[in-house]
């Protein structure tokens, strides 16, 4: 590597010894971040995760001093367990639109960190970026190396898996266990308390708000944030006592549940925190908000549904002062869905002198917003130099496009022709799955055989988010590259996109899959798969699959397929398993997969989980949480308004934690 080097200058010399050694210092760094980190402690900052964990997505950009600056870190002190920051008022916001260039050196880390899960007996998804899967390449041909963006499709699904497993609550919610007294009857509509269902809603919330007095503020921050989805108005004087809570985590988890309650009391709270007021000083009993509490104030507005929220929003991107809160009022915009957001956020993606990360996310609003108005700026946003932008307006045109949009049809399948980058090529082939129409069809089934091996995955997701229009040849594709691929990784793909068919023909196959010796991570989306497709033979398999000992994400899955095949043994099965083991993990997974299942039947065993004192802090905010999750009359919970339609490779402070919670 180094032949020649002595026959150069000085200076020639020392420049080559410096490249090599950047190069070999880059791939070193990149190494790194394809390795989780994996800490025998785990922190849960907001309340437990949705399973399977995610993988850490790309690191934010270095904080951002905006007119007036952020607190930097002269401005810091030690300021306890949260690490809280020495009060400091905020200076006068100057004037102009032109923002401040970001510092040079990023200033250290300040509150909780994005949770992580523990992995042991589980399989973590891999990073965006992530190394390469063991195993040979997807595909019949397996020509070429797998490379490492493999593993994404698993982060985009762990994003998107939600609006898509949403009937496991038809399987359990209308219906009535045997004592007849946890039925939570129509899930649109809040249970009044003098309903046959009040028992179990005022039940729920005095369970609750015990937690949130909790020792651990891992607990309280569940707690609160369970009683913002159960609703009601017995639980807002409990979310307002959280926001002075001594935990920053429990503080902004507080802030969340005003938005899951939607309330005109919540939103004017939410506004003042905002505004960093007076008024909103005294609620978190604070000289000095937090930027990032602020930025969870506003994105709490944007899951309020209050049109009220719309101008504070407004107002705090118009001032440009701090990054990640003008970044997060942004995404916030996006999931308040007010039309009111289009002219503005259009204004910020054309305007070249507002920062990238505010651009791209701006862009990524205005397809959550849906207004077709927008379309001419995601057309051009998808040939734009800058692959962020590039990235957000191939995920944008999903929500935007339509079967009869054939010239934004082709521009996505020159994206997935060219090649010109994997993430911004995958976002293309999952907006075409969503768009649909013959030529969209074409080009998935080209990628799905002929395409990179790392696109196929995408590509046979595309597919199944075809809906009905999917036809018999598409399942016969995919279930052929089932059949002939030998990376286990990419074949859960497979077995997810023929869940998302609903193609039974390929039920055996998937059965086939479940009871083999293939790794869990196959075994268990083979699981979801059949779940998928509502294959009621499979329950007896699935059930086995779910006692499966060492293998958490395994049973995570199988969970989740019994609740979309509608066992009511499911609920039976983990609670056996929470008795019995002893692992912490094991114990905190089944007890979330209690939640996912959304059958009120587990009230009592998750209750018991929060009474009993020997229960570590993990499984009480796990049961925290799964308690919110039954108690919820939504389908869907509120932050996947946060979770879908992303870019999870340009992500911020704030957005980073948002993805990671239930």
């Amino acid at each position: 590597m180094f032949f020649g080097i002595r026959k150069l200058d000085p200076f020639r010399k020392c420049l080559k010894l410096a490249l090599l050694s950047g190069t070999a210092l880059l791939l070193l760094v990149g190494l790194n971040e394809n390795i989780p980190v994996i800490s025998q402690k785990t922190v849960i900052a907001h309340g437990p995760q949705y399973p399977p964990p995610p993988p850490p997505p790309p690191p934010p950009p270095p904080p951002y001093a905006g007119p007036g600056g952020e607190v930097g870190p002269r401005g810091k002190t030690p300021g306890g367990s949260d690490g809280e920051e020495t009060p400091v008022p905020d200076p006068p916001v100057s004037g102009g639109d032109t923002p401040t260039p970001a510092p040079a050196s990023p200033g250290p880390n300040i509150g909780p960190k994005p949770a992580t899960f523990p992995t042991s007996g589980g399989i973590t998804p891999r990073p965006p970026g992530g190394t390469r899967p063991s195993g040979s390449t997807p595909g019949r041909t397996g020509r070429r190396k797998a490379t490492e963006t493999n593993g994404n499709w698993e982060y985009w699904w762990y994003l998107h898996q939600e609006e898509f497993l949403a009937g496991r609550r038809g399987a359990f919610g209308e219906k009535t266990s045997k004592s007849g007294e946890y039925s939570l009857g129509e899930p649109s509509k809040l249970p009044p308390s003098h309903s046959p269902h009040g028992a179990l809603h005022n039940g729920l919330i005095s369970r609750l708000t015990r937690a949130t007095r909790e020792d651990d503020h891992e607990v309280r921050a569940a707690a609160v944030m369970s009683l913002g989805k159960i609703g009601g108005p017995s639980t807002f004087a409990a979310i307002m006592t959280c926001l002075q809570d001594s935990h920053r985590s429990v503080r902004e988890s507080a802030c969340l549940a005003l938005g899951f309650l939607g309330t005109e009391d919540g939103r004017a709270a939410l506004t003042e925190v905002l505004n960093n007021s007076a008024m909103g000083r005294t609620l978190l009993s604070q000289k000095n908000i937090h930027s990032r509490t602020r930025a969870f104030a506003a994105a709490a507005l944007g899951l309020s549904n209050r049109p009220e929220a719309l101008q504070p929003l407004l107002d705090t991107i118009s001032r440009r002062k701090h990054h990640d809160l003008v970044a997060t009022s942004i995404s916030a915009l996006g999931a308040l869905g007010n039309q009111g957001a289009v002219t503005p956020l259009t204004r910020v993606v054309h305007d070249t002198g507002w920062d990238d990360l505010h651009r791209v996310h701006a862009l990524t609003s205005l397809g959550k917003l849906g207004d077709r108005a927008a379309l001419p700026t995601i057309e051009r946003a998808l040939v734009d130099r800058d692959i962020q932008i590039a990235r957000a307006a191939a995920i944008a045109a999903g929500s935007l496009g339509t079967p009869k949009d054939l010239r934004l049809i082709r521009l996505l399948s020159r994206v997935v022709t060219r090649g010109r980058d994997i993430p911004l090529t995958s976002f293309a082939l999952i907006s075409l799955g969503r768009i649909g129409g013959e030529p969209a069809r074409k080009t998935l089934r080209t990628v799905l055989w002929n395409g990179r091996d790392t696109n196929q995955a995408f590509a046979a997701l595309g597919l199944g988010l075809l809906g009905k229009a999917v036809t018999e040849a598409d399942e016969t594709a995919v279930e052929n590259a089932l059949i002939h691929c030998r990376s286990d990784l990419t074949r859960g793909a497979f077995a997810i996109s023929l869940g998302l068919m609903k193609s039974t023909s390929s039920a055996s196959t998937l059965l086939k899959i479940l009871g083999s010796n293939a790794s869990p991570l196959l075994r268990g989306y083979a699981a979801v798969g059949l779940g998928l497709m509502n294959a009621k033979e499979a329950i007896p398999s699935v059930q086995n699959a779910l006692l499966s000992r060492g293998h958490p994400t395994l049973q995570q899955n199988a969970s989740i397929a019994l609740g979309l095949l509608g066992d009511r043994n499911a609920v039976s099965l983990l609670s056996k398993i929470i008795r019995d083991s002893r692992s912490q993990y094991v114990v905190s997974t089944a007890t979330l997969s209690l939640g996912l299942l959304r059958d009120p039947s587990a009230v009592p065993s998750l209750s018991l989980i929060l009474q009993n004192k020997q229960s570590a802090g993990f499984s009480k905010s796990a049961a925290s949480g799964a308690l919110g999750l039954i108690g919820d009359p939504r389908d869907i919970t509120p932050m996947q308004k946060y979770r879908q339609g992303c870019n999870y490779f340009y992500s911020y402070e704030t957005l980073g934690v948002l993805l990671r919670i239930l």
